[in-house]
């Protein structure tokens, strides 16, 4: 596929991505009548499953800065060690969490397997095709951490209620562009349910886009950039649709969780990647 066709597809995604935003700004509460169904399976499922690609983006980049980190007797080479082995530490134990959190505890055990593999890749890694991987790890670090301090602060700032807890009360109903703050908390049985905008599962599913790097470090996938977008795009379309579903999120905080994140994504991108662009 030529460059000129896979940015037309590009243009088309984002054009489509800013008209269904527009249009649900004026009918986010229509749309959620018409299509939540909390005990739907689909949108359960991905409640679950999102926290793991999420979970391995920060774990990936925790065990490629351990792996490819430059070892050494000096000074400097044994603190960027021990910063690594640190960073590695907090990858692993945040990353559990995450499976914990939302996965039976048997998964566990999988997530152990998980590390290990990746572990053992990352001090495989080839000397040529180190400083790709380090760039992607750091990307995949601040995409991941910093994803969620956003789009956590913009819902303590936000306020918006569920529409899973409207629960036929439209009055509780705000546009996205509607700051509440605490407005509506007594209204609701946990703050929970006012942190409706944006959608931090979204945020999640977002963070996926990271995946789309790995042909820029792996001759394996060379050449294969645009394929690992789509899929990553794919997944993220899957997951603001899950949320949505089951009333976790109107369309539009879904929408604002993912592109927040994919703005983040490529402006980090851009700044990590600039000579290779």
């Amino acid at each position: 596929m030529s460059k000129t066709i896979e940015r037309n597809i590009k243009l088309g995604l984002l054009a489509i991505f800013v008209i269904i935003f527009a249009y649900a700004t004026f009918n986010d509460l229509a749309i959620s009548k018409v299509v939540v169904n909390e005990t739907n399976i689909f949108g359960q499922v991905m409640e679950d499953i999102t926290a793991v690609p999420f979970a391995y983006t920060l774990l990936l980049s925790g065990c490629i800065a351990l792996g490819t980190c430059k070892k050494g007797k000096g000074a400097k080479e044994i603190v960027i060690t021990i910063l690594c082995g640190i960073y590695y530490l907090v990858s692993i134990a945040l990353s559990s969490l995450m499976v914990y959190a939302y996965l039976p505890i048997w998964t566990l055990v999988i997530h152990l397997v998980g590390v290990i593999l990746l572990t053992i890749f990352a001090f495989r890694i080839d000397e040529s095709e180190k400083k790709n991987w380090q760039k992607i790890a750091i990307v995949c670090g601040i995409v991941s951490i910093g994803s969620v301090l956003i789009i956590e602060s913009l819902k303590l700032i936000w306020g918006r209620v569920r529409p899973r807890a409207l629960d036929g009360r439209d009055e509780l109903f705000t546009t996205w562009f509607t700051i509440n703050g605490k407005k509506f908390l007594s209204f609701v049985h946990e703050a929970e349910e006012i942190k409706s905008f944006p959608s931090g599962h979204s945020q999640w599913g977002a963070v996926a886009l990271c995946y789309s790097l790995i042909p820029l470090a792996s001759k394996k996938f060379k050449g294969q950039d645009f394929k690992f977008m789509m899929i990553c795009l794919a997944w993220g379309v899957l997951v603001m649709l899950g949320r949505i579903s089951v009333g976790a999120h109107f369309v539009t905080d879904a929408m604002a969780g993912f592109s927040i994140t994919a703005l983040l994504f490529i402006l980090v991108r851009s700044l990590v990647f600039r000579k290779n662009n």
